[in-house]
């Protein structure tokens, strides 16, 4: 699940409480927040004024493939008012235009995580499942 590849990794950067930007579903529906909690994170949502803003950047710009300097201002201005030891980018899109090296708190960009949980269990956990891929790799 999602919630538990971003909360294994926030848990790893000795973190309990991230903002989350994300779509305006996401952050408003408690699923993603639940999840979190079930690892004893909190999570922190922008007002309904910002989650507007984030969901207009998200859909009408990130997703047609337009990152505006004024609105990576925005939301970065945005993940800065949570207050948050860290910040949850829990939409695709949005890694299109926030960065680590744009905020001072650990940036967990979703995306990225699961991808790379996904490789992980691909290249680990894939080889005790099929053993005989394991075998022939071996024999190479």
């Amino acid at each position: 699940h999602l919630g538990d590849v971003t909360a294994r990794a926030v848990a790893a950067a000795g973190l309990t409480c991230v903002g989350l930007l994300a779509t305006r579903y996401t952050m408003e529906q408690a699923f993603y927040r639940n999840r979190l909690a079930m690892h004893g994170i909190r999570t922190i949502t922008p007002n309904r004024t910002d989650r507007d803003t984030v969901q207009r950047i998200i859909y009408d710009e990130l997703c047609v493939g337009r990152v505006e300097p004024t609105s990576r201002d925005q939301l970065l201005a945005i993940a800065r008012s949570l207050g948050g030891d860290g910040v949850v980018l829990g939409c695709t899109e949005l890694e299109l235009a926030v960065h680590q090296d744009h905020l001072d708190v650990p940036v967990f960009p979703t995306t990225t995580l699961h991808c790379e949980a996904a490789l992980d269990l691909a290249l680990h956990d894939g080889l005790s499942r099929f053993p005989r891929a394991h075998a022939a790799e071996q024999a190479e």
